[in-house]
């Protein structure tokens, strides 16, 4: 007679090994359930069932954190409203001498006048509209900013310079959104 109970536990045993990483744990618990020595079921599928519901509430968990960090990533550009691009300190003074509202940036060399910032659209022609009537023409420059608490604090202060009608209301906003982007991105 053919004894197949040994190819029947080797099976059994790899199915399980190879599902669980935890090789010699599960591999005594295979061959107690199949022998049936002394272990009974009723005490070992609790402990399957626990260890199976902690890896999908783990999975599930880690699962909405990448979630989260992506969604931060896509959110983060930023209108700035350049006024101008300066090679020399003196053409900057020159060019922008009349602006009390604004913050210099130096990059490659060149020195860009910002005026304001937004994430809004509408926002950007209103900013544009009031600086028109002074005589500058803005340009809308697409930056992408990785500080969450600007992008935060910059959101709450886009909501203020929607609903705000008059010049010293808007320029009171921008002022703070660009004392805010010196603060938070600029000095740290």
């Amino acid at each position: 007679m053919i004894d197949i109970s040994h190819v029947l536990i080797n099976d059994k045993k790899e199915i399980l090994i190879n599902f669980f990483f935890f090789r010699h744990f599960f591999n005594f618990i295979a061959v107690r359930i199949i022998k049936g020595d002394g272990m009974k079921a009723s005490f070992i599928f609790p402990i399957i069932f626990s260890i199976l519901l902690g890896a999908f509430f783990g999975k599930l968990l880690f699962s909405q954190y990448e979630t989260k960090e992506v969604l931060y990533e896509e959110n983060n550009v930023v209108y700035a409203l350049q006024q101008g691009v300066y090679q020399t300190l003196d053409s900057l003074e020159a060019g922008s001498s009349k602006i009390t509202n604004k913050v210099t940036v130096l990059e490659n060399d060149r020195y860009y006048v910002y005026v304001g910032m937004t994430k809004d659209l509408d926002n950007v022609k209103k900013i544009q509209e009031l600086y028109k009537q002074q005589g500058y023409e803005l340009y809308a420059k697409k930056i992408d900013i990785a500080n969450y608490e600007f992008i935060n604090t910059l959101e709450q202060y886009d909501i203020l310079l929607k609903n705000a009608k008059k010049k010293e209301e808007i320029d009171a906003v921008l002022k703070v959104i660009l004392a805010s982007y010196e603060e938070t991105v600029l000095n740290s």
